[in-house]
């Protein structure tokens, strides 16, 4: 497996500009599975193919990727018929402690499927019941795919409440910009912003949560 510094390296040397590498790293770092995946040298030409065809390097892609070397991103929900029998296994077992980036990726995958099944997120929020924690990168993963997102937040909010940040913050730093996720969090509604701030900060967050609170601050009359 590549050092974080090796891995470094051989990303300068496929991207354009350190922002964009800034941002494959702040992104792809907050998904321990697909970070962990981005080191194996075996992985790396599939990556840099994906760069120099112009794909955004995203824990989404990156889990794609890691699935079917073949696919067209942005990712199907299509999957081969192994993959499909170890989804539903995984459904059926409790969580490891040594997750892959295949489990998250397939997890990821029923993770979009039952968010498309009801229109309140009802059968994805029950999987997710009691495991947060396990669902935390899947959902990072299915990000762009969940259809209103936003809807999601506050359905996760109003069933989890404030055990939902942690979730939230991976799956929102994952896949935009902490300024971009502030902004998505300050319009959610009934919220109690206080109490979000200080969750944050309690899980780590701090730059969301400074973020955020200039947002809101910005927004007093």
């Amino acid at each position: 497996m590549h050092s974080d510094a090796q891995l470094i390296q051989k990303l300068r040397g496929w991207v354009v500009g350190d922002e964009q590498l800034t941002r494959i790293i702040q992104r792809n770092i907050r998904v321990p599975e697909v970070w962990r995946a981005l080191h194996d040298p075996s992985f790396l030409p599939r990556l840099e193919r994906a760069i120099q065809e112009g794909h955004e390097i995203t824990p989404a892609s990156i889990a794609a990727l890691w699935l079917n070397p073949e696919v067209n991103l942005p990712s199907s929900l299509q999957l081969s018929t192994e993959h499909e029998v170890a989804l539903k296994e995984l459904l059926n077992e409790p969580p490891r402690n040594d997750a892959t980036l295949t489990d998250v990726a397939l997890l990821a995958v029923g993770a979009v499927r039952l968010a498309r099944s009801d229109e309140d997120f009802e059968k994805l929020l029950e999987r997710i019941r009691g495991e947060i924690h396990r669902w935390s990168s899947p959902i990072a993963v299915a990000w762009p795919e969940l259809e209103g997102s936003t809807q999601f937040l506050n359905h996760c909010l109003g069933n989890f409440h404030l055990d939902a940040i942690p979730l939230i913050s991976v799956g929102l730093l994952a896949n935009v910009s902490t300024k971009e996720a502030a902004t998505i969090l300050s319009d959610l509604r009934d919220i109690n912003f206080g109490e979000m701030l200080h969750r944050l900060s309690c899980v780590g967050e701090t730059g969301l949560a400074r973020a955020l609170a200039e947002e809101l601050n910005s927004r007093d009359p």
